[in-house]
């Protein structure tokens, strides 16, 4: 049979296999599992603080958009857009010969549509500015999207703007 110190190297080899398919089997294992799940939980905040991040975004842009559409609904209006616009550009530019409006639909749907303005006539650099900053800081639904004033001659030269608005259709 074996000697004292066989069996010891036999009983020490044994446990040092034990421990070894030990740490194969179960340990490491265990601890690829662990740094596995950390890996998905910092992935799922790093994706909560993303969706945050976009719903935050969302509604700093959803809210204007709102405000800008509820504005633009029939109950809110106590003279429609165009009226507004023409007052507006008799008010800064006076009530002139010349001046010609023409009003279009650009876009359209679930009771909003976005119209365009398109306003020619002769004006001085002043009271151009002085409309664009009406137009753009005091009435929200309404922007200036483009505008030209060419051959300018004694203060006043032909103005050619273009002016989008938001407005409730009644479909």
């Amino acid at each position: 049979m074996l000697s004292d110190r066989e069996r010891r190297w036999v009983w020490g080899g044994g446990i040092l296999i034990l421990c070894l398919l030990y740490l194969w089997l179960v340990l490491f294992p265990l601890i690829g599992f662990h740094k596995k799940m950390s890996r998905r939980i910092d992935q799922s905040w790093r994706m909560m603080r993303k969706l945050e991040a976009e719903i935050k975004r969302y509604a700093q842009v959803a809210l204007p958009v709102r405000n800008l559409v509820r504005r633009t609904s029939l109950t809110d209006q106590k003279a429609t857009a165009k009226e507004q616009l023409r007052l507006l550009i008799g008010q800064v530019l006076g009530q002139q010969e010349g001046v010609s409006l023409n009003f279009e639909t650009v876009w359209e749907r679930n009771k909003v549509g976005l119209r365009r303005c398109l306003l020619k006539g002769k004006a001085s650099p002043d009271q151009v500015i002085k409309l664009i900053q009406r137009v753009d800081h005091h009435y929200h639904p309404m922007r200036v999207g483009s505008w030209h004033l060419k051959h300018v001659r004694g203060g006043t030269g032909d103005l050619s703007m273009e002016i989008y608005y938001l407005e409730a259709t009644e479909r």
